[in-house]
């Protein structure tokens, strides 16, 4: 009978998460907002080209989503050429100074390493006007340095072509957020500035200055111009409780209670971290495959595998300790996977009341399992709170 109600569950908790994943992609309509006449546009330095010196969502100013970071005085094919060729770039901690709005850069001794290889992501635009005549410009290519599924930095640039002679380009470092199916943007100052010394360390650069042409913010410290002479050149429930209970059974917790207990604490704080794992390592071994692709059924081991294996998990524990072995090791192991991807403390803030969400749902899971005829309330709500929560994820509405 148990074995049903787990499969029931299975099923009802799959669907629900699809359901999830087609409404976001549905939820994707753009906004109606100001136009060309109402926005600040930029004058460039080379040519007749007023540049929206930010990025949108789609092509509509009030989809605005990060501010551009770096524009480049050259040919795009030779900027792009400056960025590929050079993987591995020595970029550099640079001093800065806010009492002016136009500073040079000044280079320290402390080096980083990075590797770009072209990215995957979503398309976004800026805007351009020549002429009185605007058009929406879309990404030309962008370039990553990590994992799609972990950690990266990530730049997308824009270039109109034809005789403009300039590069604008996006800068940030971001993590794969799995609650929410996209990624959760964690700095823009910091990458910006080591972009911006990959560029000045290379040959033929002649000038490094920083104007202020966007709102500045947390998101947001002004535009790097740069000026380039020329240039010659799946867990299972099963798994999970075997390994923890051999572990279990070398430390003297021999009892059937105690190995169930620390099985479902150690397979509530393991999920979130193996399903990062996974998705970095499957990325990196399959290359040639679209990451979206690898995140699907990992994000199904996540959002249906971790309620369903709890339910099962709880069945011979004591209530009281369910609820506390779930919700403590569901935090314990997101919070795990934040430091590993390096999330700041204020992304994690913006996030903590769903993360807690979740955890309640869970322990409402765990508690309502051991006598079903009586809480069947609360692994309902349990169930139900979950659902929610990974809903309001999935839509973006938290």
């Amino acid at each position: 009978m148990r074995y049903r109600r787990s499969l029931a569950v299975a099923v009802l908790v799959v669907l629900v998460t699809t359901a999830v994943v087609v409404a976001a992609e549905l939820n994707s309509d753009p906004r109606v907002g100001p136009g060309p006449d109402d926005v600040r546009l930029v004058d460039m330095e080379t040519g007749d080209d007023r540049l929206w010196p930010y990025t949108s969502r789609h092509a509509d100013f009030a989809s605005r989503t990060l501010a551009i970071n770096l524009i480049v005085y050259d040919d795009p094919e030779v900027v792009r050429y400056r960025l590929e060729r050079r993987s591995n770039a020595t970029w550099t901690e640079l001093n800065e100074s806010e009492e002016t709005a136009n500073f040079s850069v000044e280079l320290t001794e402390e080096r980083v390493g990075f590797d770009w290889h072209s990215a995957h992501g979503a398309m976004r635009y800026t805007y351009v006007e020549r002429d009185g005549r605007g058009r929406w410009l879309p990404q030309r290519y962008q370039l990553h340095a990590g994992t799609y599924l972990g950690t990266r930095s990530h730049v997308r640039v824009y270039a109109p072509g034809g005789d403009s002679e300039w590069s604008a380009i996006q800068a940030h470092s971001e993590y794969w957020d799995w609650f929410r199916m996209r990624h959760g943007v964690t700095d823009v100052w910091g990458t910006s500035r080591q972009l911006e010394e990959d560029f000045a360390d290379q040959p033929l650069v002649s000038d490094v200055e920083r104007a202020y042409a966007t709102e500045r913010g947390p998101m947001s410290e002004g535009i790097s111009v740069i000026h380039v002479a020329t240039l010659l050149l799946a867990v299972s429930v099963p798994a999970v409780r075997r390994r923890v209970t051999a572990v279990a059974d070398e430390a003297g917790l021999a009892t059937p209670t105690r190995r169930r207990s620390v099985a479902l604490f150690g397979f509530a704080l393991a999920v979130p971290l193996v399903v990062r794992g996974a998705g970095i390592g499957l990325e990196q071994a399959l290359p040639w495959l679209p990451p979206k692709l690898i995140a699907a059924p990992l994000y199904v081991v996540l959002v249906a595998g971790l309620p369903v294996g709890v339910y099962r998990l709880s069945e011979d524990v004591p209530t009281e300790r369910a609820v506390a072995l779930a919700v403590m090791g569901f935090l314990a192991g997101i919070t795990l996977d934040a430091v590993a991807m390096d999330v700041t403390a204020t992304v994690m803030a913006r996030f903590a009341w769903h993360r807690l969400a979740l955890a309640t749902g869970l322990g409402a899971i765990a508690g309502g399992t051991r006598e079903p005829g009586r809480s069947r309330t609360l692994l309902t709500a349990g169930f139900c709170l979950w659902s929610a929560a990974v809903l309001a994820a999935a839509l973006d509405v938290i």
